[in-house]
């Protein structure tokens, strides 16, 4: 059998994250973070890791490795950007 790994959403940028960046004056210059309103994201991975969790199959947070409540990171813990303008 195969492994399965469930990913839960993903920090949503409104009305972009391009538009983000220049509204809120930020550079990709070190560590930043924007305050988002994650919360439907979460309920969604909730019905999601409790989907996975009854099927045996691993579920992984993306908002847990990139957010500390609502404030995201806009670089991975792996030091991947995630977004280059």
């Amino acid at each position: 059998m195969k492994n399965i790994i469930v990913a839960g959403g993903v920090p949503q940028f409104f009305p972009n994250l391009p538009t983000r960046l220049l509204n809120d004056n930020i550079r990709l210059d070190g560590e930043h973070f924007l305050k988002l309103n994650t919360d439907k994201i979460r309920e969604a991975d909730d019905r999601l890791r409790a989907l996975s969790s009854d099927k045996g199959v691993e579920f992984i947070s993306i908002l847990d490795e990139l957010c500390d409540g609502d404030e995201c990171k806009l670089e991975s813990p792996h030091r991947v950007v995630l977004v280059k303008c």
